[in-house]
């Protein structure tokens, strides 16, 4: 969490258990999928010091579906992640977002070009509040800012939150309020660095509804995770990275049953 000024101790607030649901279905479900490209990488390659850390990576996004990116750990995920968004420049290839190219751009101009992003670790302000940490990224009127942020809040089931310091919420609380910051900017395209990293079950659920949510208003999801079952379970395609490398692309089926996959996570 950020922040230089220590947090004024609040009692913390727990999490409101919901009954067992089966898990929505998300992804391949059948939201879009059809039209050109959202999100196009090409030959993106990224070097820090003497590690390849991406080398000739390809990726392509389809409008209104999940897109997964899974791997051992140090495959590159992240990284493709960050030059994806500009948080990290490629050495060399491009990206493309809706025609735009991307790659040397900022990530402020990147996002206010549609493209939004959570990362591993929550990226919250400690010292303000859940509903001060959606209004703070707005951009215009701050009164239609605080209706929507009140909107979001009462959407994820967090509006008995909405006074208390970010830093005093659950693990699973400050991954809600990170997902529906993401709301506030109306981003067209959401890349995901780990979202269900740490979380319960319940709060899964949530994360997958909220998921599902995005999907059906139109929106495309990029997702990163170690939780394969999910991954599988969520993606309409899959691409598999090793050693900044990709091995493998395809359905969650076809993915499953290459080898080349199975020698990446097991034949170490």
């Amino acid at each position: 969490m950020s922040g230089g000024t220590p947090v004024v101790p609040r009692e913390s607030t727990p999490e409101r258990p919901s009954p067992p649901t089966p898990l929505p279905t998300v992804g391949a479900g059948g939201h879009g999928g059809d039209g050109a490209p959202i999100l196009e990488v090409r030959g993106v390659s990224k070097r820090f010091g003497g590690l390849q850390a991406l080398n000739d990576v390809d990726l392509t996004v389809r409008p209104g579906q999940v897109t997964g990116v899974i791997g051992p750990n140090g495959s590159g995920k992240s990284t493709l992640f960050n030059v994806i968004t500009g948080v990290a420049r490629a050495d060399r290839g491009s990206i493309r977002f809706r025609g735009t190219e991307i790659a040397r751009l900022s990530p402020d101009r990147i996002n206010r070009l549609g493209l939004g992003r959570t990362f591993q670790l929550t990226r919250l302000f400690g010292q303000l509040s859940a509903f001060e940490n959606l209004v703070v990224v707005a951009r215009g009127n701050r009164a239609s800012a605080g209706t929507r942020a009140d909107e979001l809040l009462d959407l994820v089931g967090l509006r008995h939150v909405r006074d208390e310091y970010a830093a005093n919420l659950s693990y699973g609380q400050q991954k809600l309020v990170e997902f529906v910051r993401l709301m506030m900017s109306d981003p067209s395209l959401v890349l995901l660095d780990e979202p269900f990293a740490g979380v319960n079950p319940t709060m899964e659920r949530r994360l997958l509804e909220q998921m599902d949510g995005w999907l059906a208003a139109g929106k495309t999801v990029l997702v990163t995770d170690h939780e394969m079952k999910i991954m599988m379970e969520i993606c309409s395609e899959i691409v598999v990275l090793d050693h900044g490398e990709t091995i493998a692309r395809g359905t969650p089926e076809e993915v499953r049953a290459d080898p080349r996959v199975m020698e990446a996570y097991f034949g170490r």
